[in-house]
C-alpha cells in the first residue's frame, strides 16, 4: 500500500512539458475567442451609432433645418456649415456633417436651399 501511495506522489508532482504545451494551448485558443468577442462588440457599437446619424439626417429637411442648427447628443455632435454659391445669388449649399465622439465623420447631407436663415440671429448668411 505504501508503494502505491509513493507512486502516486510522484506522479502528481511532476507534469510533462507535453500537459504544459497542451494548457498554453488551451489558454491560447480561449483568450484568442475573447478578444474576438470584445472587438465584434465594439465595432457593432460602432454600426449602431452609424444607423442613429443616419436617422437624424434622414429627417433632416429644408423646412424643419432650423430645429437641427443647435443639436446636441452625447453619442455624437451635428454640425451645420453654409456655403454661398457664386452663380446663383441667394442659394447656399448646407452641409449637414454628424461626428463621433473621436471625431470621425459618421454621414453627411447636402441641401441647396434659398435664403438660408440660421435660427439663431434670425438673419440671412
Amino acid at each position: 500500500m505504501r508503494k502505491f501511495i509513493k507512486n502516486i506522489k510522484t506522479r502528481i508532482i511532476g507534469s510533462t512539458i507535453v500537459e504544459v504545451i497542451v494548457a498554453l494551448i488551451i489558454c491560447m485558443i480561449i483568450f484568442s475567442i475573447s478578444v474576438s468577442i470584445i472587438l465584434k462588440s465594439r465595432i457593432s457599437n460602432n454600426i449602431s451609432l452609424k444607423q442613429k446619424a443616419s436617422l437624424v439626417l434622414s429627417n433632416i429637411s429644408r423646412n424643419n433645418l432650423d430645429e437641427y442648427v443647435n443639436f446636441n447628443s452625447p453619442e455624437f455632435t451635428l454640425s451645420v456649415d453654409k456655403e454661398e454659391n457664386d452663380s446663383i445669388q441667394d442659394v447656399y449649399k448646407v452641409t449637414i456633417s454628424v461626428f463621433d465622439s473621436e471625431g470621425k465623420v459618421l454621414g453627411e447631407k447636402i441641401l441647396l436651399i434659398n435664403n438660408y436663415n440660421d435660427g439663431n440671429t434670425g438673419e440671412k448668411y
